[in-house]
């Protein structure tokens, strides 16, 4: 592990020696979201950290922290300190139950253990001290999710639409339409003939 180089949220989880022998699983968003939400809503600790959680849904740090940053509505980045150092003491006194820390040689889980802080985790808005969240809570933020994912489906369709209305409008207008037109105006989406009329 490097010693203190570039930033906190690049030092840490993503240089930690516990790389996968597979290709990691593309998510999108939502679907990563939505993973996120399930483990800090059920997983045995209600603090979870974003090394943990890059190395069990194969997923770059960076991107995980963006994702949980996203949602405050859902994620809670800030820890109580006391509550962080007795999570802390418990993994150092046993770090094998936690996969992440697991995979490492042992020299580079005394490491990333020293070097982790409260920067470095997470958890529920949603969730106590100890027990998992209640069914109708998890239900209300995976419905949540859902009703964002859709928002934005809709905004990329109404944005694509919108984008063949200029290339049909564009075609009648001679050879600089016809140009216009024969690169997508501007997107890589098909323009159906009928997907909209235009003007």
């Amino acid at each position: 592990m490097e010693s203190e180089p570039r930033s906190q949220a690049e030092a840490k989880p993503e240089s930690q020696g516990h790389q996968r022998a597979k290709p990691p699983t593309i998510l999108d968003d939502f679907e990563l979201l939505s993973a996120i939400w399930m483990l800090a809503s059920n997983d045995e600790n209600p603090i979870i950290t974003y090394g943990g959680l890059s190395y069990r849904l194969e997923t770059p740090d960076k991107r995980v922290r963006e994702l949980v940053r996203s949602r405050p509505d859902l994620f809670r980045r800030k820890v109580a300190s006391s509550d962080f150092q007795e999570f802390k003491t418990g993994l150092e006194k046993d770090p094998t139950k936690t996969a992440w820390l697991l995979a490492m040689d042992e020299e580079t889980r005394k490491k990333v253990l020293a070097a982790l802080s409260m920067d470095d985790a997470f958890r529920s808005q949603f969730r106590g001290h100890s027990d998992p969240a209640k069914p109708e809570i998890i239900e209300l933020g995976l419905t949540h999710l859902q009703r964002l994912r859709e928002f934005r489906a809709q905004q990329q369709e109404e944005k694509h639409e919108r984008s063949c209305d200029a290339t049909r409008r564009a075609g009648g207008a001679g050879a600089a339409g016809r140009l216009f037109a024969a690169h997508g105006g501007a997107h890589h989406r098909s323009c159906g003939p009928g997907s909209r009329e235009a003007g």
